[in-house]
């Protein structure tokens, strides 16, 4: 079993089969995410590359899921990056996909899986706030290359990992002919949202946890945002 910051997840096999139990434990409700994950299939229907998490079964208080059979791309490692960038132009399709039908989802890496036996682009868990941010769905992918910097213990990557952020904004907006400022807006929009969220954080985090948000996470944040201020379109 394992607990996460919203929900917990287990795995089980269930008629010789392996599957996942999902409940949540604050912020969400498992029919919000059924509905979600309909709502993105419904989305994802035009493409074989791209899917999302299968639902076997919706029981009480519990999502039973299918055992997906990739790997998470949370981290980025070399071979994860090399292979967002072999599919960009897929990726960027499926955002401006998004955007032209004011869909969005949690699109953050952590929740989307490669199954390399498939070839295939797996999202779970897509729920989120609605924030009312323009290019919402590409605002949390690309912030997320950033945010795998501090995942991995690969140093090295960050340099390849910054040129990998930079390359999809500036193909986002070419492809769909897209003001980069608006972008830009929209990116600033949301980071000022996580700082809010941090900063309002539950009391009863420990210290710990809320000293590394007020004193790291949200001047890492800040850093962030002056950095996409300052990204040159061309």
């Amino acid at each position: 079993m394992i607990i996460r910051r919203n929900s917990t997840i287990e795995f089980v096999r269930i008629e010789n089969k392996d599957a996942v139990i999902k409940k949540y434990h604050s912020t969400y409700g498992i029919q919000e995410e059924f509905q979600k994950i309909l709502e993105l299939s419904q989305i994802l229907d035009y493409s074989s590359r791209f899917r999302c998490v299968n639902v076997i079964k919706v029981h009480g208080d519990e999502l039973i899921l299918e055992k997906i059979d990739g790997y998470c791309l949370g981290s980025l490692n070399n071979s994860q990056i090399s292979s967002l960038i072999r599919h960009n132009k897929e990726v960027i399709n499926l955002f401006l996909r998004c955007n032209s039908l004011g869909f969005s989802f949690d699109s953050d890496l952590s929740n989307l899986f490669y199954s390399y036996s498939n070839s295939e682009f797996i999202f779970i868990d897509p729920v989120q706030e609605d924030l009312k941010i323009d290019h919402l769905s590409f605002v949390v992918f690309a912030l997320s290359i950033i945010k795998s910097i501090g995942k991995s213990k690969n140093i090295f990557l960050l340099g390849k990992k910054i040129i990998c952020f930079n390359d999809y904004f500036r193909q986002y907006c070419t492809v769909g002919n897209i003001d980069a400022s608006d972008v830009k807006q929209s990116f600033c929009k949301y980071i000022d949202a996580v700082i809010q969220w941090n900063i309002e954080a539950p009391e009863k985090n420990k210290l710990l946890i809320r000293l590394l948000r007020r004193f790291a996470l949200i001047p890492i944040w800040g850093l962030i945002k002056l950095y996409i201020k300052k990204l040159k379109y061309s």
